[in-house]
């Protein structure tokens, strides 16, 4: 079960690691500056307080994400699709917000990209050697025959 369990928890520490970038301290400043935009844009769009109210707490999110040491893919990918969910003739200027969304995706694309390119992979090592078959040792000879006759009783 301990074997099973390790076998677990590797692999989704290396899933978790592949599926996830790590952002450079200037990217997230910009990133952060675009996630300001998107404030700005929701702030004066022509939306409900609760609707309002819910995209400033997804954003919020996606924030409490960046401040992490890896960004997950998954909540870049999730922001997106939230942001780009509002019918953009409900924004003041669509364009705005199309092109804040994509430039946190390029942005985040970009360094996913440096993140690939600088993965060391381990080093491959090869197969253990295999030490030729051990001979079974030899059961011991018996010296005379039969020994029934030399039994004392």
């Amino acid at each position: 079960l301990d074997h099973y369990l390790t076998q677990l928890l590797v692999d989704n520490s290396i899933r978790a690691k592949r599926d996830s970038v790590l952002i450079p301290p200037k990217v997230k400043d910009n990133i952060r500056g675009y996630i300001h935009g998107l404030k700005s844009a929701i702030d004066n769009a022509n939306l409900s307080d609760a609707k309002r109210a819910d995209l400033h707490t997804k954003l919020a999110e996606f924030e409490a994400e960046l401040e992490k040491t890896r960004l997950s893919l998954w909540a870049v990918t999730k922001i997106a699709f939230v942001i780009l969910a509002v019918p953009g003739s409900i924004w003041t200027s669509s364009e705005v917000v199309m092109k804040l969304t994509n430039n946190v995706l390029q942005a985040v694309g970009e360094a996913k990209a440096v993140d690939d390119e600088n993965r060391q992979l381990p080093p491959v090592q090869g197969p253990a050697a295999l030490l030729p078959p051990r001979k079974e040792p030899s059961p011991p000879e018996t010296v005379g025959g039969d020994l029934d006759d030399e039994i004392p009783f």
